[in-house]
């Protein structure tokens, strides 16, 4: 599956936002970045991301230029959306514990995600899907506005 042109920009945009010195990815630089994005350690070792650094680093470099993080992000097997991966998410939202992801979770959510929003994007988001009116998104809001 290839990646959507959202998806190009928003993965570009984190390339150059780890990418301090502007040569490219060291492998030091490239795992706060991939975890960051949710490959988890218990998922993938450091020792695995060494692996996918050096089959990533096509032109031996030692260095991961844009086209190769991108290359080797689109490898990465993606996550079916369903009530439970969606449960795992709310819950990680949801920092209080509360049952209710309020405006400041949501926003951290998405800076979290790579994404910046305006408090009143946020809010407008939240509206969407804030059946019961009290400014805060519950799980089964959630699923309702995912389509569950």
């Amino acid at each position: 599956m290839s990646l959507t042109d959202a998806e190009r920009e928003k993965f570009t945009e984190m390339y150059q936002k780890y990418d301090t010195n502007g040569d490219g990815l060291a492998f030091t630089e490239l795992v706060p970045l991939l975890r960051d994005m949710g490959w988890t350690e218990d998922k993938y070792s450091d020792a695995d991301l060494a692996d996918k650094f050096l089959d990533a680093d096509k032109d031996n470099t030692r260095l991961i230029n844009q086209e190769e993080l991108l290359e080797l992000i689109n490898q990465k097997p993606r996550t079916e959306l369903n009530e439970s991966n969606l449960r795992r998410i709310f819950k990680q939202i949801d920092q209080d514990g509360s049952g209710k992801i309020n405006a400041e979770e949501f926003r951290q959510a998405l800076e979290a995600g790579g994404c910046q929003a305006t408090l009143s994007d946020i809010n407008e988001m939240i509206t969407a899907a804030d059946n019961s009116g009290d400014g805060m998104i519950d799980f089964k809001e959630l699923c309702s506005s995912c389509g569950f």
